[in-house]
């Protein structure tokens, strides 16, 4: 009887041995990743970085990364575990983040836990307020219209919008220019630039290479459909956060 337990038992580990061979080894996964970490709020148009990793695959291959921003846009495979992100619109956005091996590409991971951001419009000043980003501090300190400056006149149906603007630097090497660096957006849309006519104006803006404290001012004229709801002032200059006025006339 012994022996014939033994041959039972033998016979089951010879089974479950081959089971095993036939079966072959697990799948091949790749483990989800970190919840995003980053900034939890931000303002429309900044830049924003956001990080993940700890993804693994069980073949041992390298793994990459992509991250949904949460407006229906992701960033694309990397092997970097950061990326960064601008929103263009106000709202909440979900980010989460997903793995895949970069070897067999078909593999991916489940999509992670979500981090919540949060991203406002940039405040707006009016007539008369002071708004500084940090390098520059520029004081809308008056608006105007105008159905002719000299000799220039608007092309028809619109007006000349004259806006007083003072400039100071806040930090070194900040430039302003009333041709490359101001516009007025319309509540239509439409985007104008300086007219040709500022030059004509008794007090035209003066453009700058600032220094900490130094300043410039003046007067700068756009070409505007009337009756608009409103008019914002942009200012906007390379490596730095745009300053924005708005009011209606």
């Amino acid at each position: 009887m012994r022996g014939r337990n033994i041959a039972v038992v033998l016979g089951l580990t010879v089974l479950l041995l081959g089971l095993g061979g036939c079966l072959g080894p697990g799948p091949h996964t790749v483990s989800t990743p970190n919840r995003p970490s980053g900034p939890a709020s931000g303002k429309v148009g900044q830049p924003l970085t956001y990080s993940t990793g700890e993804a693994s695959c069980s073949e041992g291959h390298a793994v990459q990364y992509r991250f949904d921003w949460g407006d229906g846009t992701y960033s694309s495979w990397s092997s970097s575990t950061t990326a960064s992100k601008t929103w263009n619109s106000a709202g909440t956005y979900q980010v989460k983040a997903q793995a895949r091996c970069a070897s067999d590409t078909s593999v991916v991971s489940s999509w992670s836990s979500t981090r919540s951001v949060t991203i406002t419009a940039p405040a707006y000043g009016g007539i008369g307020d002071t708004v500084d980003n940090g390098c520059l501090a520029i004081t809308l300190r008056g608006v105007r219209t105008a159905d002719s400056i000299s000799i220039w006149e608007p092309d028809p149906g619109r007006i000349f919008l004259i806006v007083d603007l003072k400039a100071m630097a806040l930090r070194d090497d900040q430039y302003v220019s009333a041709l490359l660096t101001f516009e007025i957006i319309q509540s239509d849309g439409r985007v104008q630039n300086a007219s040709i006519a500022t030059s004509a104006l008794d007090y035209p803006f003066e453009d700058a290479n600032l220094n900490a404290g130094q300043w410039t001012d003046g007067e700068i004229a756009f070409e505007v459909y009337p009756g608009q709801e409103h008019y914002t002032l942009e200012y906007e200059w390379v490596g730095v956060d745009p300053i924005r006025f708005r009011f209606s006339l």
